[in-house]
């Protein structure tokens, strides 16, 4: 996202965001020098360019002042560096770091301000005290965190002193309505919920809580599925519980019985335990439930992430989701569930499997 904002007088070599003005939403912007803020970027590749155009644009026009990111440390700046300065001279300039913000996702961005002579400057606060460790897919989940509420405490006075709050919330917007309420309206739904399939979204949960019932239950505490319509399976880790699922046969008993007659869905992790087995890291397989013709390594590992199109082949469905895994598919036989697409449209051919009532794929369903 990128905001602009009429730049600051007197000119300060690494002003803090708040000592920016905040931009009026939909003013015409004045033909002072500009600061313009750019915040997170994912892997749409279209956003990214454009980012980099408007800072060729405004720069070309002797516009933009200073651009400001909000990935970088506060007080870093690439001020006192010529604008032929090297990417590495600029990364340490900025003190990137490419483990939370992949520089050739925003290296475009850099270079086009440093070559029209435009300071980068950090607004990102630095505190270690509120680092949080992470693992292969991201941070590690908050229910592991013993002193998750000190950190959120601190992350909140952070955010309350360089944040314009008021602003934020006069932009913000309540979420439509879903669009579909039918399908869902006084159904159970049994959903998965311990430290091995926790990747949900709270809309979608408070969104089957309105128009119906959840259901939780513990695949690791080898609990039974509940009598329900519907089963979901998200995503989670697990991987680093397999031999705790592998045992859990009062789960996938009850989960094949239901199989019979329920619809059973999986994602990303829910998947590959629908599937006939999980290699975890150390190579040792352990043996899943059996319900899709489906078998995941994370003996090799391999990065998949990015935003998806998903268009269903056994109904008129089309979703949006995401999909990110470093799980890789040792066999799949069977009907592929999927038809999947990337961000820039590429077709990326069938994903995920279908099996009677039961199917899955990687990818976490936004919509």
């Amino acid at each position: 996202s990128a905001a602009l904002a009429p730049a600051p007088a007197p000119v300060a070599p690494s002003p803090s965001p708040a000592t920016l003005p905040h931009a009026v939403p939909g003013a015409t912007p004045s033909l002072a020098p500009l600061a313009l803020l750019i915040g997170e970027q994912h892997d749409q590749p279209d956003h990214q360019r454009q980012a980099a155009g408007l800072v060729a644009d405004l720069a070309a026009q002797g516009r933009l002042h200073s651009l400001v990111l909000e990935m970088a440390q506060q007080g870093a700046s690439t001020a006192g560096l010529a604008p032929n300065a090297s990417e590495a001279q600029l990364r340490a300039a900025l003190q990137w770091d490419d483990r939370a913000w992949p520089w050739a996702r925003y290296r475009e961005l850099v270079l086009a301000a440093a070559r029209a002579g435009v300071p980068v400057l950090g607004a990102l606060p630095a505190r270690q005290d509120i680092s949080l460790p992470s693992r292969h897919l991201g941070l590690v989940q908050a229910r592991e965190h013993r002193d998750l509420d000190a950190k959120l405490d601190t992350m909140g006075d952070l955010v309350r002193a360089n944040v314009d709050l008021d602003a934020l919330m006069n932009l913000a917007q309540p979420l439509p309505a879903p669009a579909n309420t039918q399908s869902i309206a006084g159904k159970r739904i049994a959903v998965a919920q311990d430290a091995a399939f926790s990747f949900t979204y709270t809309h979608q949960l408070a969104d089957w809580r309105q128009f119906g019932t959840v259901l939780p239950f513990s695949p690791l505490a080898n609990e039974a599925v509940p009598e329900a319509d519907e089963v979901f399976l998200p995503g989670g880790y697990p991987e680093l519980h397999g031999a705790a699922l592998a045992n859990a046969d009062r789960f996938h008993d009850s989960l094949r019985e239901m199989a019979a007659s329920v619809p059973i869905r999986g994602e990303c992790g829910g998947y590959m335990a629908l599937g006939e087995a999980i290699v975890d890291a150390d190579g040792v397989n352990h043996k899943m439930a059996g319900l899709l013709p489906l078998v995941t390594s994370f003996a090799d590992r391999k990065r998949h992430l990015g935003y998806r199109t998903l268009k269903s082949r056994f109904n008129s469905k089309t979703w949006r989701g995401h999909e990110f895994h470093y799980a890789t598919t040792v066999r799949a036989d069977g009907t592929p569930a999927l038809d999947a697409w990337d961000a820039e449209g590429n077709d990326l051919g069938p994903m995920g499997l279908i099996e009677g009532n039961v199917w899955g794929s990687f990818a976490h369903l936004i919509d």
